[in-house]
């Protein structure tokens, strides 16, 4: 009796050690967790600016620079401050916008103007907007501003003529 109760009372005891042990989770605090949905609502929404502002998508910053040479260039600022120049426009930028994580730059070059697109983290290189026969969306003249839209972004000329660039 005596043996068979000392044995009962060491593994009793053993579970009892481990289950009082503390447990550690990794959850966010409630100002975290507020912080991760705005990012998150703010990252599947749109916005728009002038060339000279920024836009965020997961916490960096992307904005137009115009470089020494007087080129221009998409540069993305880390939460961390690390500035890197993602690609070099072909032309001179009117507006930056973006949907959810796809930026969009409507440029003048070459006499006419097009819409730059570039997928963050899912492209190495900046694109253009293409109709679906392939063909790069433009328009004679220079573009004077863009308003982008739900499924499209309006490019207005120097004339005041209006021009939708369906995003779809």
């Amino acid at each position: 009796f005596v043996i068979g109760s000392c044995v009962t009372g060491l593994v009793s005891g053993f579970g009892r050690e481990e289950s009082e042990q503390p447990t550690q989770t990794l959850q966010l605090t409630e100002q975290e967790q507020q912080l991760q949905e705005q990012q998150m609502a703010n990252d599947a929404g749109k916005e728009q600016v002038e060339v000279g502002g920024s836009l965020s998508f997961g916490g960096d910053s992307f904005a137009l620079t115009q470089q020494e040479d007087g080129a221009w260039a998409l540069v993305r600022t880390s939460s961390t401050g690390t500035s890197t120049t993602l690609f070099l426009l072909e032309g001179t930028p009117v507006a930056l916008a973006r949907i959810s994580d796809t930026i969009l730059i409507p440029e003048n070059r070459n006499g006419g103007w097009d819409v730059v697109c570039y997928v963050i983290d899912g492209h190495s290189s900046a694109s253009y907007v293409s109709s679906p026969d392939g063909t790069v969306v433009g328009g004679e003249g220079d573009a004077a501003s863009a308003e982008l839209g739900d499924n499209a972004i309006v490019v207005t000329d120097s004339s005041g003529a209006a021009h939708e660039v369906s995003l779809v």
